[in-house]
């Protein structure tokens, strides 16, 4: 069955459900179909692809079952395929794609040996995408008391707007500073600061706090 065909039964399963072939598949739709054997080689074929199309809708099926079914439900074949697919998959052209699979690389962190040195790569990659995934699981990765990795976002200039016409940002900075006085355990997000930017204005926390603090304490930290 090639993959094309793969992505095409996902569709006509939604299709017999609902009976509207016009209908957007949703995923109050994907959770009422039965996990069994055909849906599961669907999902594979599709991953198998290397269409951004085909892979978006196996991801899609697989993230929603997910919610609904354990891992174990899909067997140990279909986890086997997974986990080797998913290694692959970091290295799509598309960066939605390489997305969708990093995402799933960190849920099957225990099966690589080599998981904390890529995602140390991914803290430093040019795409944002990629660096706010990998700076989110941080925890997923460090060894104990590290914080030397999260020190360049004191100066990360992706500003994120959080409301419409609202302030912005300076996102991964915010995120990355709350990360270390998680592990330090000490509250270093008392000041902000703004600066213009873009026409508007951006905002973040002050890390001079912390980088005073680090100056007298880097040694009992890595």
């Amino acid at each position: 069955m090639t993959e094309a065909i793969s992505a095409d039964c996902l569709r006509r399963r939604i299709y017999l459900l609902t009976g509207d072939s016009k209908k957007s598949i949703s995923a109050s739709d994907i959770k009422e179909l039965p996990l069994d054997r055909s849906l599961i080689e669907d999902i594979c074929g599709c991953l198998k692809s290397n269409d951004v199309p085909t892979l978006s809708i196996a991801f899609f099926f697989l993230e929603t079952l997910l919610q609904k079914y354990t891992g174990e439900a899909f067997g140990g074949e279909f986890f086997t395929f997974l986990v080797k697919r998913i290694r692959d998959l970091l290295n799509h052209e598309s960066k939605f794609i390489c997305s969708k699979a990093l995402a799933f690389f960190i849920w099957l962190r225990e099966n690589y040996s080599d998981y904390r040195e890529i995602m140390l790569d991914y803290l430093a990659s040019s795409d944002l995408g990629l660096r706010k995934i990998a700076l989110s699981n941080f925890e997923t990765y460090a060894i104990a008391n590290e914080i030397s990795p999260l020190i360049r976002f004191s100066t990360d200039d992706y500003a994120a707007e959080y409301s419409m016409m609202g302030e912005m940002r300076y996102d991964l900075r915010d995120i990355a500073l709350e990360k270390i006085e998680l592990i330090v355990k000490r509250k270093f997000r008392m000041v902000k600061l703004t600066e213009s930017h873009d026409g508007g204005t951006v905002s973040w926390y002050d890390w001079r706090q912390f980088k005073n603090w680090w100056r007298e304490n880097h040694m009992k930290f890595r």
